[in-house]
């Protein structure tokens, strides 16, 4: 059987393979998949189990004492699919201005065309079961077919991310079945990797050590490892093997666990809507078969340029009370994508009770393949902002340590000047576009106390758990952890498949680029891997 689960193991493991991939997320499921389907043996190792097991969740745990960085806690799962237990589904590809040199900022870009992801997006749609339509431009008229919003803003650039169902999220879910028929493909849960051993003669990794909760060991000796275990923990394990090789392994580099970065949210006002089937129609979700479409209000290329800051994005959110009926169809909806089940069966009967919500939900998505948003809706109007790397904001290692003795991640992470210059210009453009749009009339935004005024101030803000920054690419090896291909400068048989190698945040949330890096460092390790290469 392909999946196993170190902690009912009757005696301690050591395994030999071709290829070590630690984490079961995103990038490690879809990388580990590709490298197995291509004959090489693959042990993947995962903390967490099948079922979200609290006792493992406190293996996030950060060191915060110096931060108000939340997402640590907040936007971490462990266990088979990771964060996509928990994932809203958004996808949505970074730009060329995003990732492309920006002398306004004096940052270099990444160290690739981002085009050169595009390969993989037909992959990543059918993975999802999405259709193939772009993401900005002519696809707007699906949605606004009377043109309300303007085409070719000066400062609002519209796109359209693609959601997939619920169904289609929890990845491990998605993916079981073809782990459990792999047979290159061993899956261990509950195997915490909590050591890695270097040769000092020739400076590659040899080996990781995982342990259980219940104290069994697995030793995986390999001849390539791919770290997909998220920004945080990939930074923290690569700190750790620097440790424990007395600091000689990264000793020339100077950016791991440097250029800490999130995106930043803050909630800037609220929608009043003089025509609900209007205003649903135009900010509602839009079903397309199986895919969800929906507006996406994005600072365009050269507002930012000319105003000297960074990528920015607002989104008209629905706003939805605890208590409600729609709050217990959010969380049955939610209980099925964990796979939590236990609880669905009274969230179900009351939601039962609640007719009319169902009727008009059912009704509104058959007649117009839109979502129904009842009248007593709370909009929201929600401005999220590209962090600027920084190097001060950074992962370090603690003097606390978890359970297993292992230290924890030490976070220091603050927003900056340059971050509220962003958002008080977005906010700006924002209002502006409404007016010159025409949405005004349609839908006045009641802004928050001090947002137009000038007067914003940060202290209300909150990271949304899209950390990055910490491995970044790079040409240099001083300036940075992997090249253009994932490979890491200083180890080159470890490579990175994380957000944590992202050199700019961009625009966008980071899981359809976190995917494509995947498949893009899986193919970097099989052409390593070649007969003389």
């Amino acid at each position: 059987m392909s999946i196993r689960d170190l902690r009912v193991e009757e005696n301690d493991e050591a395994k030999f393979t071709q290829i070590c991939v630690i984490g079961a997320g995103f990038a490690g499921l879809v990388a580990s998949l590709r490298l197995a389907k291509q004959g090489y043996s693959v042990v993947l190792l995962e903390s967490g189990y099948q079922t979200l097991e609290p006792d493992i969740d406190e293996l996030n745990r950060a060191d915060t004492s110096s931060t108000s960085y939340a997402g640590a806690m907040t936007g971490r799962l462990r266990g088979l699919g990771g964060t996509s237990r928990r994932w809203g589904g958004r996808l949505l590809p970074l730009t060329p201005h995003d990732t492309g040199p920006r002398p306004h900022l004096s940052l270099d870009g990444w160290p690739f065309p981002i085009h050169e992801l595009d390969i993989y997006t037909p992959e990543i749609e059918e993975l999802f079961g999405l259709d193939n339509s772009a993401f900005e431009g002519d696809v707007l008229d699906g949605i606004d077919p009377n043109s309300v919003i303007p085409r070719c803003d000066p400062d609002i650039h519209i796109r359209l991310p693609k959601w997939p169902n619920f169904r289609r999220r929890n990845i491990g879910q998605r993916l079981q079945r073809q782990i459990t028929r792999s047979s290159a493909l061993q899956l261990y849960l509950g195997a915490t990797v909590c050591g890695l051993g270097v040769d000092p003669a020739t400076g590659r990794l040899t080996s990781v050590e995982a342990r259980s909760l219940s104290g069994r060991k697995l030793t995986v000796n390999a001849d390539q490892f791919l770290i997909s275990a998220g920004t945080i923990e990939t930074t923290r394990l690569l700190l750790i093997l620097d440790q424990q090789s007395q600091n000689r392994a990264f000793e020339r580099c100077n950016a791991l666990g440097h250029y800490f970065q999130d995106h930043i949210r803050l909630e800037v006002g609220r929608l009043l809507p003089t025509d609900d089937d209007r205003v649903t129609r135009l900010f509602g979700y839009d079903y397309w078969g199986s895919t969800r479409r929906k507006l996406y209000f994005q600072l365009s290329d050269q507002a930012q340029d000319a105003n000297a800051v960074a990528s920015a994005y607002a989104e008209v959110r629905l706003h939805i009370s605890d208590g409600t009926p729609l709050d217990r169809l959010r969380a049955l909806v939610r209980d099925f994508q964990r796979r939590e089940l236990q609880h669905s069966l009274r969230k179900l009967l009351y939601l039962l009770v609640d007719r009319d919500l169902l009727t008009n939900l059912g009704l509104w998505r058959a007649l117009t393949q839109q979502t129904f948003l009842p009248p007593a809706a709370e909009l929201r109007l929600d401005v999220r902002i590209e962090q600027i790397p920084v190097y001060d904001n950074q992962i370090t290692l603690s003097q606390k340590r978890d359970r297993f003795g292992v230290p924890l991640p030490k976070l220091e992470w603050a927003p900056g000047e340059t971050e509220l210059r962003t958002f008080l210009h977005t906010v700006q453009c924002l209002s502006n576009f409404w007016i010159r749009a025409g949405i005004e009339p349609l839908c006045p935004v009641i802004w928050n106390p001090g947002v137009l005024e000038g007067t914003l101030s940060l202290s209300e803000s909150v990271d949304t758990s899209h950390p990055s920054g910490t491995t970044r690419m790079g040409t240099i090896p001083a300036e940075s952890v992997v090249n253009a291909d994932l490979q890491c400068h200083a180890i080159p048989n470890i490579w990175i498949a994380s957000a944590s190698t992202f050199p700019t945040a961009g625009s966008a949330n980071p899981t359809f680029t976190i995917i494509q890096l995947a498949l893009r460092a899986a193919d970097g390790i099989m052409r390593t891997m070649l007969p003389g290469v």
